[in-house]
């Protein structure tokens, strides 16, 4: 904060006691738009931020909390502005100075807005960088589907789109997530159902207190951008998917990165999960039908997908979607994206999917020894049982995860004796719980002492 505080200083083109009509940045510095894109990574900051800001006004200065309600064009000063007079500093109180229109302005967002702090942010990838399962091949859509680590959806309908990771992004970030129409749905029954959607773990909702009188609002915020305009949907919901809050936000510029906000009002009702099942999933509809629309901005006691009224992407062919910087947060105001190290991010990742492969290589059989694969010397020659040492999972997956097996050169399920070249029979688990696993195969007739086993595994618990 200190950084953007000593970037942006404007002058302005009004006096007196109230709203302050900003005009210039002072030589040497910055508007404030400018230096917030050099320290937040966004093109513009929202309007109505809240900021601090102080005023110099060659006698007198003033010092205050305010809203930034345009693009570099006015502050609204508020009640708690205080006034210093330079010649006496002991002279203070709590109205604002009757300032010219030769005063600079210094302004930077509050602490609340320019917010740091880790574990902010309830959604994991959201900058969409971490894809084990595809590494940036296109998925086309099945009902509960994973793409793009921690985001999955799908459809119902007979309309098709395909998902992937992309380096088309807004600015500042490496990533979005590729939605593509590839078969149109022109005549969308009203069951139909296409959407994607985040599931967030109970656990880590614990703090918003949903189904009580004390729920917290929040704030969505993402970047997204669309080449079909229009008023898009989505909701918010819980794990037994009785409780609905549908909104909406408008794509005013085809092929244009836009950056959008919603802040939704806690639940104060319902049953809401604060264990390690679904806390609050997040849905964005691409265009379902009647039967699960519902009006936006009001909780309802019904399991929907979209806002009624939304656009209906689905039923263009060819249509695309990027979205990246998805951020749910607690409170009203929707601060900078929390910017988490890769390594952590994919450590926040393999909690609910973890493979053996190289980060660069999509699960599948037979993509060659020497890829990461899971490894074991033999300790007997002929076909005996082959026990590999336990092996502990990078972090503590969410429950006991269902296990896959992949022959590193061979297409099938088993382990490899990769000393001679011939396939194990029976792979299985001997033990897997939430963090490790062992596995056992029976070996081949011609395996010797001291042959190299491998086998390659993925490991999920998704929500």
């Amino acid at each position: 904060m200190a950084d953007l505080l000593g970037l942006a200083r404007m002058t302005v083109s009004s006096s007196g006691t109230g709203s302050i009509t900003l005009n210039s940045a002072v030589t040497g510095f910055a508007t404030f738009d400018t230096a917030y894109n050099a320290t937040a990574g966004s093109t513009t900051p929202p309007g109505g931020v809240q900021v601090q800001y102080a005023i110099n006004d060659t006698t007198q200065s003033e010092q205050g909390t305010g809203v930034y309600t345009s693009s570099n064009t006015l502050l609204t000063r508020g009640s708690s502005a205080q006034k210093s007079v330079i010649t006496s500093i002991s002279t203070s109180q709590t109205t604002p100075i009757a300032m010219s229109n030769a005063a600079q302005v210094f302004i930077t967002p509050t602490p609340q807005y320019y917010n740091v702090l880790t574990g902010k942010n309830k959604i994991i990838n959201g900058a969409m960088e971490i894809d084990q399962r595809n590494v940036g091949a296109a998925s086309s859509t099945a009902l509960n589907t994973y793409w793009l680590d921690r985001w999955n959806g799908g459809t119902s309908g007979t309309g098709v789109f395909t998902i992937q990771q992309s380096t088309t992004a807004p600015a500042g970030f490496k990533n979005s997530m590729l939605i593509t129409v590839t078969t149109a749905d022109a005549a969308i029954a009203t069951t139909d159902a296409y959407y994607f959607n985040q599931k967030i773990e109970g656990i880590n909702c614990t703090d918003l207190n949903f189904g009580a009188s004390t729920a917290k609002t929040i704030t969505l915020s993402f970047w997204v951008r669309a080449s079909v305009t229009g008023t898009y949907g989505g909701v918010l919901s819980n794990s037994a998917i009785n409780r609905s809050y549908p909104f909406q936000y408008t794509v005013n510029t085809a092929n244009t990165f836009e950056y959008k906000t919603v802040t939704v009002a806690g639940d104060t009702t319902g049953t809401w999960l604060t264990t390690t099942g679904v806390g609050l999933t997040l849905i964005f509809d691409l265009g379902s039908g009647a039967t699960y629309q519902g009006a936006a901005g009001a909780w309802a006691a019904s399991a929907l997908l979209t806002a009624t009224g939304s656009t209906q992407m689905i039923s263009t062919n060819g249509a695309t979607l990027y979205i990246s910087g998805v951020q749910i947060e607690a409170g009203a105001l929707a601060t900078s994206f929390e910017r988490r190290q890769y390594g952590e991010e994919l450590a926040l990742c393999q909690r609910y999917y973890w493979k053996s492969f190289n980060q660069t290589t999509a699960p599948a059989q037979n993509v060659g020894i020497l890829s990461g694969e899971i490894t074991n010397f033999t300790m007997r020659a002929g076909a005996n049982l082959i026990v590999c040492p336990s092996l502990s999972f990078p972090v503590t997956m969410r429950a006991t995860p269902t296990v896959v097996f992949y022959n590193p050169a061979a297409a099938n399920a088993q382990m490899r004796d990769e000393s001679i070249a011939v396939d194990c029979t029976s792979t299985t688990t001997r033990t897997v719980s939430d963090n490790s696993i062992s596995i056992q195969a029976v070996a081949d007739a011609g395996t010797v002492v001291g042959s190299i086993m491998g086998v390659h595994v993925t490991a999920s618990i998704e929500l």
